[in-house]
């Protein structure tokens, strides 16, 4: 099967390779990063899918954490699970494990956690580990698109962890394309690649196929979250709507009580039911999704997106905002209207409930790249070309340990303007290399 053009034959090779993803030397990896004590966005569930695609690989997956995932059962299917070690610190300095590992992969979130950036950073080093970002978004592609620019330094700890990293990893090519223009001041010799995040087919498979009922399920967030599209719900009722219900799938964040007043409001006008779903389970999720006979993902910003495909997974039409990651991801296969355009997208809604719009195939078409399989073995891939890049040398360590250690307990302007700071950087130029030679 061909996906299309560069990344679709990338994908057909990784799908064929899955059957011996076992067959490269294991390696040692720890990935790192925060998780809400509840609910989940789709950075913290790619994270953790991640961590399973290795174990299924055949390696020795640490994931560090400091709450356990709200959503880890749903993952207990894999034949990987039990080779995922869960790691859970207070800190991220205590209760870590212990040995040399090939690799760190650093998960960063919004805003800065400092005990975690800098533990995660510092974990790196004591273990010698190769650094691996994980770029969900750089700062220059979400303002290009996101109704609500973000502050650019807000992206400024993804950016230090960028300059020290052997690996950027991205989850789309269009993410890998912002992001070499983004995270400029690397070590020579970083590499950037991408892989698409796999979901989680046996959750999906479990649910038992059901005929269609006059349900449109939205995926959104209202949480401080512009970019998803929530506080323009309403500009999506329409007549054609009537007699359907619009299930308001909701992964974090509560839904303000009278942000949902407005929604039921003008809802009842048309004659349209709503029902709020918050924090399903996988098992739930796709059961939704397999009554369903729309779903509707009105985001203006996605590094991935995985609603879209889950949908296709589910054999059930989906509508988008035309972003050109979801466009590397799953083609022609969605309905797209013009960015940002809400009468465009109602049109849309309009057009598919009158029958327009036919989409048959679904789920064949985004078996492979959307399967677990595939993603172990593109990550292996991608790992092992990554494994003769060198983390810095014994000295550089040393002074690069003094250089965090320092940095975690001042703000970083300070630390650029002590004696202290000014010494490290010195040294640093001697060698050439990282952020404190700049």
């Amino acid at each position: 099967m061909t996906i299309g053009g560069e990344q679709g034959e990338r994908r057909e090779k990784a799908s064929h390779d899955s059957g011996s993803a076992c067959a490269p030397a294991a390696l040692r990896i720890a990935l790192l990063g925060t998780m809400p004590p509840d609910g989940y966005s789709g950075g913290r569930y790619a994270v953790v899918m991640m961590a399973e695609a290795l174990a299924l690989a055949g390696h020795d997956v640490y994931l560090i954490t400091n709450n356990r995932p709200a959503f880890l059962d749903d993952f207990a299917a894999f034949p990987g699970h039990a080779r995922v070690h869960l790691c859970l610190t207070p800190d991220f300095s205590r209760e870590l494990p212990e040995g040399p590992f090939d690799f760190a992969i650093y998960v960063p979130s919004t805003f800065l956690n400092k005990p975690f950036h800098y533990g995660a950073l510092l974990f790196a080093l004591r273990r010698r580990a190769r650094l691996v970002l994980v770029n969900f978004e750089s700062g220059n592609w979400f303002n290009a698109l996101s109704p609500a620019p973000r502050d650019i330094t807000l992206w400024d700890p993804w950016r230090q962890v960028a300059r020290w990293a052997v690996l950027v990893l991205s989850n789309a090519k269009e993410g890998e394309r912002w992001a070499r223009d983004f995270y400029r001041d690397c070590r020579k010799g970083t590499k950037f690649d991408w892989c698409f995040p796999a979901i989680n087919t046996l959750a999906a498979d479990s649910i038992e196929e059901c005929a269609r009922e006059p349900r449109i399920v939205v995926f959104t967030r209202f949480a401080g979250s512009e970019h998803k599209g929530s506080r323009n719900l309403m500009d999506l009722l329409c007549p054609a709507m009537r007699g359907y219900t619009l299930v308001l799938v909701v992964g974090t964040g509560a839904v303000q009580k009278e942000t949902l007043e407005a929604i039921r409001g003008r809802a009842a006008e048309l004659g349209i039911g709503i029902e709020v779903k918050e924090q399903l389970s996988d098992l739930d999720k796709f059961r939704e999704l397999k009554r369903a006979a729309l779903v509707l993902f009105p985001s203006y910003f996605e590094g991935y997106g995985y609603p879209p495909v889950e949908a296709q997974y589910c054999d059930v039409p989906c509508i988008a905002f035309d972003l050109p990651v979801l466009r590397e991801v799953s083609g022609e296969r969605l309905i797209y209207a013009r960015h940002g355009d809400w009468a465009d997208f109602r049109s849309r809604i309009e057009e598919v409930l009158a029958g327009k719009h036919p989409r048959t195939g679904l789920r064949e078409a985004i078996r492979a790249s959307a399967s677990i399989e595939t993603e172990a073995a593109h990550l292996t891939e991608i790992l092992h070309s990554a494994m003769g890049i060198q983390p810095p040398r014994p000295v550089l360590r040393g002074i690069h340990f003094a250089w965090w250690h320092c940095n975690a307990r001042l703000s970083w302007t300070r630390m650029k303007t002590t004696a202290a700071g000014r010494v490290l950087r010195r040294v640093a130029r001697l060698f050439g290399q990282g952020p404190m030679a700049r």
